[in-house]
């Protein structure tokens, strides 16, 4: 652990247009304490965007629950949206103070929390250094780690949410038993007791999904159904199971299905007792779709077309069987 004295400090100026956010943000609020809250949290999330955007590193801040009026007036919230990885938290520190303060509300759901220095006209952040994890809600700046060790951390999360499949996975061939690399039987992968859960249709396919994390030291299975209603049109039921002894699907573990545009269709949350998730669909000729296996921010993404074009057929697995 460093100690901040030790590390380089990052300074952002804080000009108008961010005070004018952060006014508009606090002037929504009645209870004088709950104006300077908004007012500075905002603040320190716009620094700690601003640093990062600096160093190349992707944000969402308009996703950010410290940019949604309900939230702001519910927590004490100072969380900025990292794509696809999660929340940040950008806790500002007064002046005069050698703590941060960081609520217990937000002790969970975060990858680190950021302590941002605010000068006393307000006029300039300086990101101080980082925590990944804390215990106590007055945290002594002399504990935080450095910048560079967060860029650090921010780097290898996003390592392991990187698409590891960015070949389209064309579902028409798929009727012809051609399948790309990684698609097996699911009698391959699925105990027997599982087996009868999964519809019967005229083609079932399943994959091996694994986020890269210790989740029960298991992934998952993503299982796809097809049946082809007519010459455009395919009927998609889409299921998740978990592998290895776990019985159930981890509470929160999100199968979402993304338009052409990457935008979500449709996304089903595993509850406390589900040992399946699944949703289904019609896809017509022409379309493509992704299905994203979701669990805390850590994520893999499968790409689908309806298409009969013809593939290379190097990367292919050409099925001898007729499951």
């Amino acid at each position: 652990m460093n100690n901040i004295a030790d590390s380089l400090t990052f300074t952002v100026p804080l000009a108008l247009p961010e005070h004018l956010t952060a006014q508009r943000f606090s002037e929504q609020q009645t209870n004088p304490r709950k104006i300077k809250q908004v007012y500075l949290n905002t603040l320190a999330v716009y620094a700690v965007d601003f640093y990062l955007r600096c160093r190349g590193i992707e944000t969402d801040l308009s996703a950010s629950d410290s940019w949604d009026l309900v939230t702001q007036t519910l927590m004490n919230v100072a969380d900025l949206e990292m794509k696809n990885i999660g929340k940040l938290e950008c806790r500002p520190v007064l002046p005069d103070s050698q703590f941060c303060h960081i609520p217990l509300e937000v002790w969970s759901d975060r990858i680190g929390y950021v302590a941002v220095k605010l000068s006393e006209s307000l006029r300039e952040a300086t990101l101080l250094g980082f925590v990944e994890t804390t215990t106590q809600e007055e945290l002594p700046v002399s504990e935080l780690r450095s910048l560079e060790e967060l860029e650090d951390l921010l780097a290898e999360l996003t390592a392991k949410v990187t698409p590891r499949q960015t070949q389209v996975n064309q579902l028409l061939q798929w009727f012809d038993n051609i399948f790309e690399p990684g698609w097996q039987a699911i009698e391959k992968l699925l105990a027997p007791q599982e087996l009868s859960l999964v519809r019967n249709l005229k083609v079932r396919r399943g994959k091996v999904i694994d986020l890269g994390i210790e989740l029960a030291g298991h992934p998952f299975i993503l299982i796809i159904n097809l049946s082809r209603e007519n010459e455009d049109t395919v009927a998609v039921n889409l299921q998740v199971y978990p592998t290895g002894e776990n019985s159930y699907l981890p509470p929160g573990l999100k199968l979402i299905v993304l338009d052409e545009s990457e935008e979500i269709f449709k996304e089903v949350t595993a509850r406390s007792a589900d040992k399946f998730i699944q949703y289904q669909f019609d896809a017509e000729r022409g379309d493509q779709f992704g299905v994203k296996i979701d669990w805390q921010g850590v994520s893999i993404t499968e790409k689908f077309g309806i298409s009969e074009l013809e593939p290379p057929p190097s990367p292919l697995f050409i099925a001898n069987d007729e499951t």
